[in-house]
């Protein structure tokens, strides 16, 4: 650090209940000391939401030579020390306090225990700092447990569920649940859904490798009447009083397994065994809810909205009638500016505000996965060229992202297309038309026409269900009182209109 920003304050944020500190420099850059007050008055006036009031201790110290700051301060000797321009707390033009974003680093120490800022970590589960702005929604899910409701969460690939699932499962002990989480992908038969419960209640502590040996042994035991068995096996298991959160993964894919679909050209030729099996696993899992609801508590996810694939492959709609629903969706948009501008800071780049709206603008509505692609682009292009311009930034949008250097940003997005089967020429007809609309989409019945000129034998009821799939995959939306229909992501829509130009899709 250069000798003009060595003057600044030290910001000691403290949890009291575990007496854990964390540490912000906030230096003074040559022409800006007279933010030097606006530091104190600003952090001191700072109101902390009421969950982390009664335990948050946050002190603001001058510091006239930061290299000296160990001496000075003997706390934080040894102790890391974020370092950040005092400025990248103020707005620019009219200099008031951003105090949505320190507040968030302040909650990541206080709740998480960990770093102020989340890191950047594509492909990665969020947890601790990296778990970002799902607040209200983990607050409603919060509320369903505790009124002992089963959950059905719905929501893409790559928008946060199995993070979102992580934090309800690490949360859990505070309504006096025990948390078993199931990746339910990897399970191919209804015997093995079935060991698998009875091996995580009966073994918690056992490696997964220790787990894998003895649903091996649970599954043998089952053979022959599994389904007789098992509910044994279960009342014995609930016998107590423990309250258990089964958090179960991926539902649809599994069921996908049952029915035998990955070995299928056409969804519809479902063999009748495989529906039989698969419709007697639904009576039987909606049974050991009904019968054990005092103490198990049961979060269904997927990929795919579940009462979508129940209709498509003609299984009883009624099978989830216990379930209630929730979304895992696009960032609200008033967190939107905390969050790119935290990821920013946590990766020590420090750009303009006029650039960081664009970021916003180029990447709203807020899908994670999207912005954090973003973000690792402009990380490469602020090491080379700091002072980038808006320009700069577009020019990296239509090449490193949209562009051909960036379709395996949207291998997961293409791979939904697999899910829609016989239907995927029509929605790929359907596509091209929404891509080169305005915001004022495409009324039902010019889609309509799209689909039959594009399939073949297919009517509108199918074509009912295909528009529900790109609606929970957030490819499209319907426009609200209307009949018309467009792309729900504009960063979604600028990467199909443009390769769908050149054929590359």
């Amino acid at each position: 650090m250069s000798r003009k920003n060595n003057i600044g304050h030290l910001i000691t944020i403290t949890n009291e209940s575990t007496q854990e500190s964390a540490f912000l420099f906030l230096y003074m850059e040559e022409d800006h000391f007279e933010a030097y007050k606006a530091v104190v008055r600003a952090i001191r006036s700072v109101s902390l939401p009421d969950e982390i009031e009664d335990v948050c201790r946050i002190g603001v110290e001058p510091v006239t030579d930061f290299r000296t700051i160990e001496e000075d301060y003997p706390e934080t000797k040894g102790k890391y020390i974020l370092v950040l321009p005092a400025l990248s707390f103020f707005h620019v033009q009219d200099k008031t306090f951003k105090e949505g974003l320190f507040i968030g680093g302040v909650k990541n120490v206080i709740e998480n225990h960990c770093a102020f800022f989340p890191a950047n970590r594509l492909n990665a589960v969020a947890t601790g700092a990296d778990f970002f702005n799902r607040e209200e929604l983990l607050h409603r899910i919060g509320e369903h447990l505790e009124r002992g409701e089963n959950l059905l969460l719905c929501g893409p690939r790559r928008y946060g569920k199995t993070s979102l699932l992580r934090k309800v499962a690490a949360d859990a002990g505070r309504s006096g649940f025990r948390s078993i989480m199931i990746d339910l992908e990897r399970i191919i038969t209804p015997e093995e859904f079935a060991a698998r419960i009875w091996a995580e209640i009966e073994y918690p502590d056992r490696t997964e490798s220790g787990k894998n040996e003895k649903i091996e042994e649970k599954e043998a035991a089952l053979k022959g009447n599994w389904e007789r068995k098992s509910g044994d096996v279960f009342t014995g298991l609930n016998a107590g009083s423990e309250k258990i959160l089964f958090l179960l993964d991926e539902c649809p894919y599994m069921l996908d397994s049952f029915l035998g679909i990955d070995n299928l050209v056409d969804r519809k030729e479902i063999e009748p065994k495989d529906r039989l099996r698969t419709e007697s696993f639904i009576g039987w899992f909606k049974k050991q809810r009904h019968r054990y609801r005092e103490n198990w508590v049961f979060v269904i996810t997927g990929s795919i909205d579940l009462n979508t694939y129940l209709a498509d492959t003609g299984l009883n709609k009624d099978a989830f009638p216990d379930m209630t629903e929730e979304r895992v969706t696009f960032f609200d948009d008033d967190k939107l500016d905390a969050y790119v501008e935290s990821l920013l800071l946590g990766q020590e780049i420090f750009i303009r505000d006029d650039i960081i709206k664009e970021i916003i603008s180029l990447t709203t509505p807020g899908i994670p996965y999207f912005i954090q692609i973003m973000l690792n682009h402009i990380s490469t292009l602020y090491r080379e060229k700091p002072d980038f311009s808006i320009e700069d930034l577009r020019n990296v949008y239509h090449s490193k992202i949209i562009g051909h250097d960036g379709r395996r940003h949207f291998d997961t997005f293409a791979r939904h297309f697999e899910r829609y089967r016989h239907r995927e020429p029509g929605a790929k007809a359907l596509l091209a038309e929404l891509s080169l609309a305005g915001t004022e989409g495409v009324e039902i019945g010019e889609l309509k026409r799209i689909y039959s000129l594009s399939t073949v034998g297919q009517g509108v009821s199918d074509l009912s269900v295909l528009l529900k799939y790109l609606e929970n995959d957030f490819y499209i939306e319907r426009i609200e009182e209307t009949d018309r229909y467009r792309f729900a992501s504009p960063i979604l829509k600028d990467y199909w209109k443009l390769n769908q130009r050149r054929g590359t899709l």
